[in-house]
């Protein structure tokens, strides 16, 4: 089983096309240490991201998440469009040493 983790960072690669696809609108992420029960520990990290209606790049959205420990994350994504087109996720994390 793996060990508990402590996540600062989540990066998430996405397209902003302008035409049916945008960035989403809102994330929340939830830790859980058995996977069962979130956020008994810490409230959810809640991001808005505001409408880019200007640069249709695709684009790394980093969201903080502030030293939180978990071995479980749940993450929510809000359409702002019709989709959402995600293409990489990636985690900066470290063992937790507790």
């Amino acid at each position: 089983m793996g060990k508990a983790r402590n996540f600062t960072q989540i990066r998430i690669h996405t397209l902003n096309s302008l035409d049916y696809i945008a960035l989403f609108r809102r994330i929340s992420v939830q830790f859980s240490n058995g996977g069962h029960y979130f956020d008994r520990n810490y409230p959810p990290v809640v991001l808005d991201i505001h409408r880019d209606i200007y640069n249709s790049k695709p684009r790394w959205v980093p969201i903080d998440l502030g030293f939180r420990i978990g071995r479980y994350l749940r993450i929510t994504l809000w359409f702002d469009y019709d989709w959402i087109v995600i293409s990489e996720v990636t985690f900066e994390s470290c063992r937790n040493k507790l």
